[in-house]
């Protein structure tokens, strides 16, 4: 995977995609937001430690957050280049934990994602992938793309 996202990066420039303001990587929406009421200065911190800025290097992408990283790949499905798949690999303190298949609906500046998230309760202190949650997850990201469109895929 480092040497794909190497890859990339050495052949195409390094630019700010968007910052997901939900990652799709994390279960905040899920796990954290019907807590707001009982904890709400916990809910907003780990709100805070889950919006991603996200790089992207071709077709590559990578989103650091202050609780995980993750890298992918992102495609446009449709010429129009507003709806993209994507899949990624999930990882906490660089430890691979899970991954991520989802499609993207990307019109402008804002790109609303579903995915599927497969995440083990792997921790560098117990580097054990027995036990696994999936669950659908959200995004929301603002960030127009930027890279410049093939030929092929013009009217």
């Amino acid at each position: 995977m480092v040497a794909l996202i190497a890859a990339w990066a050495a052949a195409a420039p390094v630019q700010l995609d968007r910052v997901d303001l939900l990652s799709e990587a994390a279960p905040w929406l899920q796990q954290d937001a019907p807590r707001f009421g009982a904890a709400p200065g916990v809910t907003t911190a780990r709100w805070l430690a889950q919006v991603t800025p996200v790089a992207s290097i071709g077709a590559a992408r990578v989103g650091v957050a202050l609780g995980w990283q993750w890298a992918g790949v992102e495609l446009p499905v449709v010429r129009e280049r507003i709806l993209w798949a994507d899949a990624a690999v999930i990882a906490r303190g660089l430890l691979p934990t899970g991954g991520r298949l989802g499609v993207a609906w990307r019109p402008g500046a804002v790109r609303l994602g579903l995915s599927v998230v497969a995440e083990s309760a792997a921790t560098w202190t117990r580097p054990t992938w027995r036990s696994w949650s999936v669950q659908p997850t959200l995004g929301l990201g603002l960030g127009r793309d930027r890279r410049p469109v093939a030929p092929w895929m013009t009217e």
